[in-house]
C-alpha cells in the first residue's frame, strides 16, 4: 500500500471516530421560502418528506458530518419543490468533520460544494439539539439564508 494510501486510510479512520462523537439534531425546521422543501440525504426521504412553504415542522433530522471527501450523497439536502427547473433550488447542510467546532455550514446549488460552504447564522457550533430557519435573504448564498439556534 502506497503512502498515500495510508494517510487516506487514517484519514478515513479518524473522520469515522469523529463522526460517532458528536451529533447535532434538526428538532424542527421553518420554512420561509415560498416554495415547499423536500428533504433528503443521497436518494433517501427523510421523515416527513416535505415541509410546506410558509410553515414550520418538528422533526427529529441527523445533520451528517462531513468532509471534503465526502461523496454528495452522504449530505443532507433541502430542494425547493417548483414548476420550473430553472427556479429549482439545492441547499447542502453539513456538520464540518474537520473543524473543531463541528461547525454547521450550508451552501446552494447544483452540486455539493465543501470548499464554499459557509457557516449557518447565529448558532453555528455542532452538536445537540438546533431549531432551523431556512429563508430568502439577497445576503446569503445564491438569495438563500440559513439560520440555527
Amino acid at each position: 500500500m502506497s503512502e498515500m494510501n495510508e494517510m487516506k486510510v487514517k484519514i478515513e479512520k479518524l473522520e469515522s471516530m469523529l463522526d460517532a462523537s458528536v451529533r447535532t439534531v434538526i428538532t424542527a425546521v421553518k420554512n420561509d421560502l415560498s416554495s415547499s422543501l423536500k428533504v433528503t440525504v443521497g436518494p433517501l426521504p427523510q421523515t416527513p418528506e416535505l415541509i410546506p412553504s410558509a410553515s414550520e415542522q418538528s422533526r427529529y433530522t441527523i445533520i451528517p458530518p462531513v468532509g471534503p471527501t465526502t461523496y454528495q450523497d452522504k449530505v443532507l439536502k433541502f430542494t425547493t419543490v417548483v414548476q420550473s427547473q430553472a427556479l429549482l433550488k439545492k441547499i447542502w447542510v453539513f456538520q464540518d468533520s474537520r473543524d473543531p467546532l463541528l461547525t454547521i455550514k450550508y451552501w446552494v446549488g447544483e452540486q455539493f460544494n465543501y470548499d464554499d460552504a459557509n457557516p449557518v447564522r447565529v448558532s453555528a457550533e455542532g452538536g445537540g439539539n438546533k431549531f432551523m430557519i431556512i429563508n430568502e435573504d439577497s445576503d446569503g448564498i445564491a438569495g438563500i439564508a440559513v439560520t440555527m439556534y
